[in-house]
């Protein structure tokens, strides 16, 4: 096992050396110069000539991803050139936030999928299975922001119970901090939910044909026990493999929901870097959301062996 995850670190090395070479070029290929929004559209050529020297953006990009390299690899991502502040120091600001709602929104979805993809599988081709397919495809189909905003409409303007938007601290007010967030988690739920719901039941119905259900069934075991401990055991290791991406996705940044509901996460400050031309950020921004999704499949392969004791990692 510890083999095993000192391989797969090493081959991460090479992947992330090349995802921080196309972000740097593709972060220098925005169009707009920091030094002249740092200046503001009244400055002089000469003032911003003076910005572009002092963050040593005339250097050939050569050197300064060189430069910018050296200092990743000694633990420093720099300095934003908006906040004044290091970039490492505002990501860890940041970051709890998005990991919060990323897994409230990833809970909600299992929630919700997983007894709508078991009752589906069990009740095919019924009026619920049908009901849950339809409910499915409408969640897949609505893109995020516009469920967000029906959910502050319904729930916060006609049937004012939560929150419009805005974040509170869980070590101000936990009540006030769930309240905030369950609005953009159920947001981001939902439409995880109609993906995970579909590949449930896809997985159970194929499942409960296997021989060893049958068996286990031909031995009179009771059906919820043979659904939960047999089929969904088996069924659940495509569900860890999706729901672990998905949070990888959201960790690199629920960008449209957090802007909807003014959540002052890991989204919002890739934004805010991109208006500014602020380099430093957004880089050292990619390359956290590159490392969380590599660190999030390092971890679904690992529950793998725990789920199925016949996948065996090798070194």
């Amino acid at each position: 096992m510890i083999q095993y995850v000192l391989r797969r670190i090493l081959t991460t090395i090479p992947t992330l050396f090349l995802i921080s070479v196309a972000t740097f070029l593709v972060v220098h290929l925005i169009p707009g110069s920091p030094a002249l929004v740092l200046a503001g559209e009244a400055a002089t050529p000469q003032v911003v000539a003076n910005l572009t020297k002092v963050y040593g953006l005339n250097r050939p990009l050569v050197v300064q991803y060189g430069a910018w390299l050296w200092q990743v690899l000694q633990g420093n991502l720099g300095y934003s050139y908006q906040d004044h502040l290091p970039v490492l120091s505002l990501l860890l600001q940041k970051i709890p936030v998005t990991l919060e709602l990323s897994v409230l929104a990833v809970l909600i979805s299992l929630l919700i999928a997983i007894p709508t993809g078991i009752l589906s599988a069990l009740r095919r081709g019924s009026a619920i299975d049908l009901g849950a397919t339809l409910v499915a495809l409408a969640g897949v189909s609505i893109p995020t922001f516009v469920v967000g905003i029906l959910l502050i409409l319904w729930l916060a303007v006609l049937w004012p119970v939560l929150p419009p938007s805005g974040y509170v601290s869980p070590l101000r007010s936990l009540a006030g901090n769930l309240s905030h967030m369950l609005l953009p988690a159920i947001t981001l739920g939902a439409a995880l939910a109609a993906l995970n719901m579909r590949l449930i039941r896809s997985s159970l119905i194929e499942i409960l044909r296997s021989d060893f259900v049958r068996t286990a069934f031909a031995k009179g075991l009771p059906k919820a026990r043979v659904v939960w401990h047999h089929a969904m055991k088996n069924a659940a290791i495509p569900v860890v493999t999706v729901a672990g991406l998905q949070l990888g996705t959201l960790l690199g940044g629920a960008v449209l929901t957090e802007q909807v509901f003014n959540i002052p996460g890991f989204g919002q400050l890739l934004i805010n870097a991109i208006y500014s031309r602020d380099y430093p950020t957004l880089q050292g921004a990619v390359l956290f959301a590159a490392l969380a999704v590599v660190v999030v499949n390092l971890v679904v392969d690992l529950l793998y062996a725990l789920l199925d004791p016949r996948i065996r990692l090798r070194p």
